[in-house]
C-alpha cells in the first residue's frame, strides 16, 4: 500500500507525484537557518560565525547550482544553456576556492562551525524529508 503524503495536492506536484515546494521549502528554511545561526555563532565567537557563514553560502550555492543544472540538463533548450552549464559548474569551485583562501588566510577558520555550515543544506533536507515521511505515517495509521 503507497504512502500518501497529508499536502499531497495535485498542484503542488508534478506527473511523477514529487512535491514541487520541496526545494522551496529547503531553501527558506535554510536561508532563516543561515541568518539566525550565523548571527548566534557571531555573538558567541567572530570565528566560528564567519566560518559557518562562509559554509552555510557553500552549501546553499551548491545545492542551488546542482538544482539548476539538473534542470536545465533534464529539460531539452537550445545550445544557449549549454554554454551557462559548464561555466556555472567550474566557477562554483573558484568561489569555493576564494573563499577558502580568505578565511584561512585571515586565520579565521573554525573547523567545526565551518563543516556545520557545509553540512547545513543536507540536513535540512534530510529533515525535511524525514518529516514528510513520518507525516505520512503517522495519516496512514489514523486511516486504519
Amino acid at each position: 500500500m503507497p504512502l500518501k503524503t497529508p499536502d499531497s495536492s495535485a498542484e503542488h506536484q508534478d506527473k511523477w507525484g514529487i512535491d514541487l515546494r520541496f526545494l522551496s521549502r529547503v531553501y527558506r528554511i535554510g536561508i532563516l537557518a543561515y541568518i539566525l545561526i550565523s548571527c548566534a555563532l557571531c555573538f558567541y565567537s567572530f570565528k566560528a560565525g564567519l566560518s559557518f557563514a562562509v559554509g552555510g553560502a557553500i552549501s546553499l550555492s551548491l545545492l542551488w547550482s546542482l538544482e539548476y543544472v539538473v534542470r536545465r540538463t533534464i529539460v531539452p533548450s537550445p545550445k544557449k544553456t549549454q554554454r551557462i552549464i559548464i561555466p556555472l559548474a567550474f566557477g562554483k569551485y573558484l568561489v569555493i576556492g576564494v573563499a577558502f583562501y580568505f578565511i584561512v588566510k585571515y586565520k579565521w577558520l573554525n573547523v567545526p562551525a565551518l563543516a556545520a555550515g557545509l553540512g547545513l543544506a543536507y540536513a535540512i533536507i534530510f529533515f525535511n524529508g524525514f518529516s514528510i515521511i513520518f507525516n505520512a505515517l503517522k495519516k496512514n495509521s489514523k486511516s486504519m
